[in-house]
């Protein structure tokens, strides 16, 4: 992902979930801000890959 939250490459449904997934959480969790855990919550296609 992009540092301006585009995604890059097509979407490719339930092929690259654990490195899309990385992609999302890794900026969140270099913040000085994050604590030590995170709530995740979805329905769908993203409750789903969770």
């Amino acid at each position: 992902m992009r540092s301006n939250g585009t995604a890059v490459g097509p979407f490719d449904p339930l092929r690259r979930e654990r490195e899309d997934g990385l992609d999302t959480l890794n900026p969140v969790i270099k913040q000085p801000w994050f604590g030590a855990s995170m709530i995740l919550y979805g329905a769908g296609y993203p409750g789903f890959v969770q």
